[in-house]
């Protein structure tokens, strides 16, 4: 891949803070889309020989560069082709994924992607257990040092 052509999935993230009443996440929703609160946070990570894919993926990432550089009619044009398994990085599993009949990734709403962000820090088990799944313990020790998580939080 050429230097300053990285091919990325833009995603991003709402992390908002302050939210208390019954109605703080749709309330939320409207100032962050309005500008008057919360934070964009962009999680955009490039695609690359070294993205980590999902065991059952044997190709990973295929970048091919069809055209860079002048053209004979005298203009500079790039196009590149790419491939990639769905499994494959920082990525969306749409609840399809494992339920029969239930959304793809095009239909779940905008809204159900945005909320407000909690992290529960699990690295010192993951430190000695590179296959360390977070527990409800986890969560509720994470709730007994920093308040209950949020109904809709994105974790």
């Amino acid at each position: 891949m050429k230097s300053g052509t990285p091919l990325a999935l833009a995603v991003v993230l709402v992390a908002a803070a302050g939210c208390t009443s019954d109605n703080s996440h749709q309330q939320t929703l409207d100032s962050v889309f309005e500008g008057t609160s919360g934070e964009w946070v962009d999680l955009t990570h490039a695609y690359t020989e070294d993205t980590v894919y999902w065991p059952t993926d044997s190709l990973g990432f295929q970048f091919e560069e069809l055209a860079y550089g002048e053209t004979d009619a005298g203009f500079f044009y790039s196009a590149y082709r790419f491939a990639s398994a769905e499994h494959g990085g920082t990525h969306l599993d749409a609840p399809i994924h494992f339920a029969r009949g239930k959304m793809t990734a095009d239909e779940v709403p905008l809204e159900k992607l945005i909320g407000p962000a909690v992290v529960v820090d699990v690295s010192e088990k993951v430190a000695t257990d590179v296959d360390y799944r977070a527990s409800v313990t986890d969560l509720e020790a994470h709730e007994a040092e920093y308040g209950r998580i949020p109904d809709g939080a994105i974790l």
